[in-house]
C-alpha cells in the first residue's frame, strides 16, 4: 500500500500517544533504527509537527512512530495486519510507512476510507452483478446495510481534518476543486527501478450530496500524487 497505510499507523499514534499533536520531529532525509538497511525519506523535510509529516508523507517520522508503537499496538490496529511481536525496530518501521512486506487489498483499503468518511463506522460491501434483468427491466434492489464500528468517532474526526489539510497543504485544492477531497497518497516500491512502482491515491469526498469513497491503484504508475491522483479527480468529476 506505500503511504496510504501511514493513515493505518496515523489512527494508531492518535489512539495511543497523548502529546503527539504537541510534538514534532527531525528529518534528515533517512532514520536509521539501528539494524538492517536506514528507511529513507522523499526528502529533507527538517522539524516537523505530526500534521506536517503526514501531509508530506515523511518515512523518517512515521518509522520513529511506528517504532515507538511498537508491534503489538500496530497489529492491533483493525484486526488486521499481522506483525509479529519479536519483529526487530527496521521491520517495524517499514511496515508503519507501508513498504517491506506489508500488503494490503485495494478493496480494504476502500472499507477504512468509507469508515474515516462516516465517523468511523465501515459500511458492509454489496456484490451487484445487475441492474436489470435479461428483459432490460430494471430491478428492485434491496441490499442491506450492515456498519461496523472501526474506528471511534474522534479519531476519525482527527483522520478526516488531516486527510483534507493534505489536499489543501500538499496536493493542491486547485487540482481538485469543487470536490472537497479528502485524500493520502502512496508509492509502492515493487523495486529500484521507480517506473516499476505501484501508484496508489486513497481518500472521499467530504460532501453529503456525493458521499464517495474511492482508491485509484495504478500498477507500474510511479508517484502516486502525479499519476493516481489525477485518474481520481477525473473519475469524480
Amino acid at each position: 500500500p506505500g503511504s496510504t497505510f501511514k493513515l493505518v499507523t496515523a489512527a494508531c499514534a492518535i489512539e495511543n500517544i497523548p502529546d503527539l499533536m504537541d510534538r514534532t520531529w527531525e528529518c534528515t532525509g533517512e532514520y536509521d533504527p539501528g539494524k538492517g538497511e536506514p528507511i529513507r525519506c522523499n526528502g529533507v523535510h527538517g522539524r516537523l509537527t505530526f500534521k506536517q509529516a503526514l501531509a508530506k508523507s515523511c518515512n523518517a517520522t512515521f518509522a520513529q512512530i511506528a517504532i515507538e508503537l511498537g508491534p503489538e499496538k500496530l497489529n492491533s490496529e483493525q484486526g488486521r495486519f499481522f506483525l509479529e511481536k519479536s519483529d526487530p525496530d527496521d521491520y517495524v518501521g517499514w511496515t508503519g510507512i507501508g513498504q517491506g512486506d506489508t500488503l494490503l487489498p485495494p478493496i480494504a483499503m476502500l472499507r477504512y476510507m468509507a469508515a474515516i468518511a462516516n465517523d468511523g463506522k465501515a459500511v458492509s460491501f454489496n456484490e451487484v452483478n445487475s441492474l436489470a434483468s435479461q428483459a432490460g427491466k430494471a430491478l428492485n434492489l434491496n441490499i442491506t446495510k450492515n456498519e461496523t464500528q472501526l474506528l471511534s468517532t474522534e479519531t476519525a474526526a482527527q483522520l478526516k481534518k488531516l486527510m483534507r489539510n493534505n489536499v489543501k497543504a500538499q496536493y493542491g485544492e486547485y487540482n481538485y476543486k469543487g470536490l472537497h477531497l479528502c485524500a493520502k497518497s502512496g508509492t509502492a516500491e515493487v523495486d529500484k527501478d521507480t517506473d516499476h512502482n505501484t501508484a496508489w491515491f486513497v481518500g472521499f469526498m467530504d460532501d453529503a450530496d456525493h458521499p464517495y469513497a474511492f482508491v485509484v491503484v495504478v500498477e507500474h504508475g510511479g508517484s502516486g500524487s502525479q499519476t493516481a491522483g489525477p485518474i481520481a479527480g477525473s473519475v469524480l468529476r
